[in-house]
């Protein structure tokens, strides 16, 4: 059962399309990275800097007004909200796994 739970945060996390120019990121995925670092980086802090460069994929050249906007959306709430609760139904060393996975995956 717990594998199961890894491969599906997994796919969770993996299965968000990188964008890398300005203004032309999807909310949804910077929700999806956004929670992917908050969560990452709590249980991992060390890696913090490598995840961070994952969410800057993502962002591209954006500004942080456009970045603050896109945070405001219900596509980048939904996204990040429905990361957290796929996470939280993990042990702390579950989602340091699945992290572990999505950064040699990146």
């Amino acid at each position: 059962m717990m594998k199961k739970s890894h491969l599906l945060c997994l796919g969770i996390m993996l299965g968000m399309p990188i964008v890398s120019t300005a203004q032309s990121f999807d909310p949804g995925t910077l929700g999806h990275m956004k929670a992917v670092l908050d969560s990452c980086g709590r249980v991992n802090p060390q890696k913090a800097s490598q995840y961070l460069l994952q969410m800057k994929a993502v962002i591209g050249g954006a500004t942080k007004s456009e970045i603050n906007q896109a945070a405001k959306t219900q596509e980048y709430q939904a996204a990040y909200q429905s990361v957290h609760e796929k996470l939280g139904g993990l042990t702390q060393e579950g989602v340091a796994a699945q992290c572990e996975s999505y950064l040699s995956a990146n």
